[in-house]
């Protein structure tokens, strides 16, 4: 008995030995063979190059001395710019969020089996990254994981779950434009391969989840197939591509095809159209359907449609809804009787429509020359960015315009905002002719509300002008401003440039000069 209590004082004294050695060894730095590790909980973990800019090559070791190595630390290695080539043995478990990150010259990377899962950014914007062998062990890729590289062709490991959300957005790939997923993937996550061009896409079997612009901007497609277990489609998730074909599994009980039409299965909501939709050169939208979600319509020179028959039991128009692409000639766009919501920017890329109609029975909305309003006229959603006119007054009945309500207008060179209190963001956005704007009753300019407009704009605020963005008059010329006291400016100065000239009331100009902001320009009286 005696001996027996012996043996567990000294497996107990061991045991709080090791704990205490653990524990003294909490923190300590270890630098082997060009790495430095940092030892946590009993393990190791690679925390960066034992030196900046040293190796253009590393091999991370799954064991140093005294130490199993379990992962490598979050941004442990972001931004090394000398890195090209990165081994991670075998042994190793997990790799930290951004730990690569931003390597400029980082070209291969081999991972371990024993990694399942690569974490959020770990890779994002190593342009150069050409070459990573996706092990058959690997089932999840986190956001941004390989955000904006060049890829020579995408093999995907086969028991892959999940692609996180904006996981492969802004790649290249030039050798393959085909995306082939594997059986065992169940979620593609929101932006995932957005703007990132591909000519098929052959969705899995299993998939059940596909997020907010998943395939948003990635080129034309013969055909798209949707499985049977799909039953999540975010908006946007095919925004403009142009589609021949759209089929889906007889057995999908969450959505339908109908007149080439990708719809939800109670047939209430678009999610996307195929050239199958066209009409006799018109693009029909089912009746039943009562809402347009965003990118739900999109047409481009490749459908040749000369106009949209929007469905009488239509309700709900979201943002960015339709788009129009290329020099698609639109005489109109029609609103229906029972539309009863539109949301700011549902047109925003419709650049050649000449002009938006609107039932004259509905009960919220109403045009007047072409622009589209609310039914009282005191809300501007939408002026027609084909329509030839050169010069435009606000009624004075409107008090507030939608952000990108004069977005891409051709041919308008004068506007009038006349009553209107407030510039919104973006409110003129790329309006390449346009030279003069009018402010008479202003009192807010936002951020960037006349934005990436001509080469000559000349902007007129009256005495009420109180507050300014520093980027609200992009590329702004002259400003005529009739207030006595200076409006505040939120930002370091306007961004206006150097040989810009700002009128203000002769009263006033030393109150102008004085100030820190607007002292920074050129500052004249008014004649």
């Amino acid at each position: 008995m005696k001996n027996f209590s012996n043996v567990i004082l000294f497996a107990c004294l061991s045991l709080m030995g090791a704990l205490c050695s653990c524990t003294s060894d909490e923190g300590k730095i270890i630098k082997y063979k060009d790495v430095t590790y940092k030892v946590s909980g009993g393990k190791a973990y690679a925390i960066g190059p034992e030196q900046r800019w040293a190796n253009s090559s590393l091999i991370i070791k799954s064991v140093i001395p005294g130490y199993q190595v379990e992962g490598v630390a979050d941004s442990a290695f972001f931004k090394e710019g000398n890195l090209k080539k990165v081994i991670i043995e075998e042994g190793i478990k997990c790799i930290g969020k951004y730990a690569f990150a931003e390597c400029s010259h980082l070209e291969e990377v081999t991972l371990p089996t024993s990694v399942k899962e690569i974490e959020d950014g770990v890779f994002k914007c190593c342009r150069f990254l050409s070459k990573v062998n996706f092990t058959d062990s690997l089932v999840s890729i986190g956001d941004s994981a390989f955000y904006d590289i060049d890829f020579p062709e995408l093999v995907f490991p086969p028991h892959l779950r999940k692609i996180g959300a904006s996981a492969f957005e802004d790649i290249s790939l030039y050798k393959s434009s085909t995306l082939c997923f594997p059986n065992d993937l169940v979620y593609i996550g929101d932006r995932a391969f957005r703007n990132s061009y591909f000519s098929s896409l052959l969705l899995p079997q299993n998939l059940e989840f596909i997020g907010e612009e998943a395939f948003a901007n990635g080129g034309d497609l013969k055909s798209l197939y949707i499985p049977e277990k799909v039953s999540f489609i975010g908006a946007g998730a095919f925004a403009n591509i142009c589609i021949d074909k759209i089929d889906i599994s007889p057995n999908n009980e969450k959505y339908i095809i109908c007149g080439g039409c990708l719809l939800s299965g109670d047939r209430k909501v678009l999610r996307a159209t195929s050239k199958e939709a066209l009409k006799n050169d018109v693009l029909v939208i089912p009746e039943g359907v009562e809402s347009l979600e965003k990118c739900g319509v999109y047409l481009s020179n490749y459908y040749r449609a000369k106009r949209i028959s929007l469905p009488n039991s239509l309700k709900r128009i979201s943002k960015g809804a339709i788009r129009i692409h290329g020099y698609v000639q639109f005489a109109s766009i029609y609103i229906p009787k029972n539309v009863e919501l539109i949301e700011a920017a549902a047109f925003d890329g419709c650049k050649s429509v000449v002009a938006y109609e609107v039932d004259p029975a509905n009960k919220y909305f109403s045009s007047q020359e072409g622009v589209l309003f609310d039914k009282s006229k005191t809300r501007l959603l939408k002026y027609p960015s084909g329509n030839t006119r050169k010069k435009y007054i606000l009624p004075s009945s409107v008090q507030s315009v939608d952000s990108v309500a004069f977005s891409n207008c051709e041919y308008l060179y004068s506007l009038n905002t006349a009553n209107l209190k407030t510039l919104r963001v973006k409110m003129c956005y790329y309006c390449r002719k346009l030279e003069e704007v009018i402010c008479p009753n202003v009192d807010s300019i936002m951020r960037w509300a006349v934005f990436w407009c001509g080469d000559v704009i000349v902007c007129h605020v009256g005495e009420n002008v109180k507050y300014i963005d520093a980027h609200g008059l992009d590329h702004l010329r002259t400003l005529y401003c009739q207030a006595e006291n200076p409006p505040y400016i939120n930002g370091e100065t306007l961004s206006a440039e150097k040989h810009s000239w700002i009128y203000v009331p002769a009263q006033s100009v030393y109150a102008y000069q004085r100030d820190e902001k607007w002292g920074k320009l050129n500052i004249v009286p008014i004649q």
